[in-house]
């Protein structure tokens, strides 16, 4: 008779085959589609860049967004949120226009009090560690040519990866590019994320900007913008290097923020899916549901499996030990690596996400180089995921007890 583990496991495993075979066939469906776009449509784009402390950065920013090949940018707009370093001196010695602000925390309150200040037709946010490519934005707004299109996004990859911990990111970063164009099929992008994504200005200004009580902007506005019933789409030709966390210290606080934003935003947005026939929500918030609740089921499983072979090694060699008998042997050996339903699922789901990485790197034209990157993608694909759980479970504690900040 199965027990509440197996029936936790087996669910796990068809909801993640599942998901897996939906990518698979939403793959096959992209590679279907003609992604070339006549570049034909140029309307007037701000760029607002918010700053906190980036005089490392800011000037190599401003630099990157001066040289794209952009026939109608409209301006540049430094948002200096209350720096106690240089940026904003070097920001105005950029020849930019310069906002100052008080700093208040999270990155809504600048992108909300720069909105007022944008001329251009496009608002495109960028991230003050961020370098948008030459072609980025002449590619991404060729998609406001529906007018049902609220926001772009665009493709983010690591810069500079050094670190083991930015190694691993790397891999990450690729990973989410690809996912995210193929949630465009279903019109279920769920966070236009800050290095850099486009916003049509008037609809921005129509819902009311960016919410200052969450603190992954990125997340709720995408959010918004499904349920009012517009449209996310995904330029994968548009190219942004960003700055990433250093430190697994800084790293985990970063996941962290991001884990209590994404349920904030479920959290506000789950009681309404109903109440809007116009809203393209539902399969985004869905699956964003079951990524989070899945990975903490995952990983509670994995821990029953690593406690169940734990306990039963320990058992027989205790046992035998008290008999007498040989501890090292055939038997003790098939106590640990016996195949079950367990191994054999966990074999499978490995294969599949192999495959999915190697799809990813093709599409998106990246590649694994050398034995080096082997190893990376093995510590990716056996440790570094099996974090993120752990992660989800610290962000909703520290959201239960209302600790809450940037």
């Amino acid at each position: 008779m199965l027990g509440i583990i197996d029936i936790m496991f087996l669910v796990f495993v068809f909801v993640t085959m599942f998901f897996s075979f939906l990518f698979l066939v939403l793959y096959l469906e992209h590679r279907k589609r003609d992604e070339k776009i006549k570049e034909d449509f140029f309307p007037t784009v701000s760029v607002v860049i918010p700053a906190f402390n980036e005089e490392k950065t800011i000037l190599s920013t401003i630099n990157a967004i001066k040289n794209l090949n952009y026939p109608n940018l409209s301006e540049i707009i430094v948002v200096d949120d209350g720096s106690s370093d240089k940026t904003r001196e070097l920001a105005e010695s950029a020849g930019v226009k310069v906002l100052t602000k008080e700093n208040q925390g999270q990155k809504s309150f600048p992108l909300n009090f720069a909105l007022p200040h944008v001329k251009g037709k496009i608002m495109a946010c960028v991230d003050a560690d961020s370098y948008p490519e030459p072609n980025s934005l002449r590619k991404a707004v060729q998609f406001f040519k529906d007018e049902k299109v609220a926001s772009v996004t665009t493709s983010v990859y690591v810069r500079n990866a050094k670190t083991i911990i930015e190694r691993l990111q790397s891999i990450e970063y690729v990973l989410i590019v690809w996912a995210r164009k193929l949630l465009e099929l279903l019109d279920s992008i769920y966070v236009t994320p800050g290095a850099l994504s486009l916003y049509r200005t008037d609809i921005l200004r129509k819902i009311g900007g960016f919410d200052d009580n969450n603190i992954t902007e990125d997340i709720e506005i995408a959010w918004r913008f499904l349920y009012n019933g517009y449209k996310i789409k995904m330029s994968l030709d548009s190219e942004v290097c960003t700055g990433i966390p250093p430190s697994f210290k800084d790293w985990g606080q970063q996941r962290v923020r991001w884990a209590i934003g994404g349920i904030q935003t479920t959290l506000k947005y789950i009681p309404k899916l109903f109440k809007s026939k116009e809203s393209t929500l539902t399969f985004a918030a869905s699956f964003f549901v079951l990524s989070y609740s899945f990975s903490i089921v995952g990983f509670f499983i994995f821990i029953y499996i690593i406690y169940q072979k734990i306990s039963e090694f320990l058992y027989y060699f205790i046992n035998a030990y008290m008999m007498g008998t040989g501890v090292i042997s055939r038997n003790a050996l098939n106590v640990i690596t016996v195949p079950n339903i367990f191994a054999t699922f966990g074999l499978v789901i490995l294969i599949l996400a192999i495959v999915w990485v190697a799809i990813s790197y093709r599409r998106t034209g990246r590649n694994l180089r050398g034995i080096g990157d082997l190893f990376d993608l093995i510590l990716y694909l056996s440790l570094y995921i099996t974090l993120f759980p752990a992660i989800l479970i610290y962000a909703t504690t520290l959201l239960l007890m209302n600790k809450i900040k940037w």
